[in-house]
C-alpha cells in the first residue's frame, strides 16, 4: 500500500495547507483518492509529487463533469447534515446509495480509462 497526503491542516514541508485532507492511496493494484479539501489545492500539491496524469477524454470530460458535480453538492449537503446532526449517522448507508446511484461507478469508470490510457503509453 502507498499513501501520499497532498492536503491537511498544517504542512511542514513544500506543500500548501488547508482545512481538510486528502490522501493518494494506492492499493492491490487499485489507485484511490480521499479528498475532503475545501479547494482544488490537492491537484497542485500532487504536482510536487510524482502523480500520474489522469485526464479524460472530451466526452469523458463532459459526463464526468455532469456526474461529479451534482454527486458534489449532494457530497457536501450531506457531510454537513452528519456533523450538525440534521440527519443520523444511522443513514449513512442511505448516502452510499445515493451517491451510486447519482452515477460514481461511471464517475470511477472513466478516471479507470484515463489511467488505462496512462499506463499504456
Amino acid at each position: 500500500m502507498k499513501m501520499v497526503v497532498l492536503v491537511e491542516n498544517s504542512s511542514r514541508c513544500r506543500l500548501c495547507a488547508e482545512h481538510g485532507l486528502s490522501v493518494y492511496i494506492e492499493y492491490e493494484g487499485k489507485t484511490y483518492l480521499l479528498d475532503t479539501g475545501a479547494t482544488a489545492l490537492f491537484a497542485e500539491n500532487a504536482k510536487k509529487h510524482v502523480l500520474p496524469p489522469i485526464t479524460a477524454n472530451s466526452d469523458e470530460s463532459k459526463e464526468l463533469a455532469n456526474i461529479m458535480s451534482q454527486i458534489e453538492i449532494y457530497r457536501d449537503e450531506s457531510i454537513v447534515a452528519f456533523i450538525t446532526g440534521a440527519t443520523s449517522l444511522d443513514e449513512f448507508d442511505n448516502f452510499v446509495k445515493e451517491i451510486n446511484n447519482m452515477g460514481i461507478e461511471k464517475a470511477i469508470e472513466i478516471k479507470k480509462a484515463g489511467l488505462a490510457r496512462y499506463n499504456a503509453r
